[in-house]
């Protein structure tokens, strides 16, 4: 479990160092290939972004409107996916 716990944090630093929701491939939507780490109360997501199942790799966004936690002055904000990043909740309610 740590092992797929290390490569799931590797991947995701991945995307996060220079590689960007949208020159990562990506599939329409997929089977996610790990269950994220860390799910917060087991309702929100913590990256709009997963890595899908099988080779090659690719990433999927969740579904728009999924809940979400962003990080915004070090404290959590409940937020939704909208086109593979969380957005306050406030901006995403009126899009």
């Amino acid at each position: 479990m740590m092992c797929v716990t290390l490569f799931y944090v590797f991947l995701t630093s991945l995307l996060c160092e220079g590689l960007t929701v949208y020159d990562t491939p990506l599939a329409e939507y997929c089977r996610r290939a790990i269950r994220p780490p860390f799910m917060i109360r087991g309702e929100y997501v913590a990256s709009c972004v997963y890595l899908c199942e099988g080779l090659p790799f690719r990433f999927a966004r969740e579904h728009d409107g999924t809940r979400c936690v962003v990080l915004v002055d070090g404290d959590t904000t409940e937020g939704y996916c909208k086109d593979g990043e969380c957005k306050l909740e406030e901006a995403a309610r009126t899009l």
